[in-house]
């Protein structure tokens, strides 16, 4: 399911977020990704549908919400894997968390 190509509040500052910890290879909660925008861990799903769909999918780069996980599970939640057609889903997220490590994220930006 794609979303509203209209940017949802904190989707820059979440981004921030999501590229410090790709560049410290870490994965964040989503109720701290939260606390550091300000903001509740229920309203992470816009944020983050937005990041994956307008700054990943549509340029061809590896999922930066992959970083986002469940305190009590240590990995995503459901929604994140809806759109993920793959055998063995944990299999296929370490997988693209390593992709989004091994990615330079130094110059990608929200687009106007």
């Amino acid at each position: 399911m794609s979303i509203s190509r209209t940017r949802p509040k904190r989707t820059a500052a979440v981004l921030k977020q999501l590229k410090r910890c790709a560049e410290t290879e870490r994965t964040i909660t989503y109720g701290e990704l939260a606390r550091l925008v300000d903001s509740g861990p229920q309203n992470m799903g816009k944020p983050l549908g937005y990041i994956r769909d307008e700054v990943c999918n549509r340029h061809g780069r590896p999922r930066l919400d992959a970083l986002v996980v469940q305190q009590n599970l240590g990995i995503p939640s459901d929604g994140f894997f809806s759109d993920v057609h793959a055998e063995d889903l944990t299999i296929w997220w370490l997988d693209m968390v390593q992709q989004v490590f091994a990615f330079d994220w130094s110059r990608v930006e929200i687009e106007a």
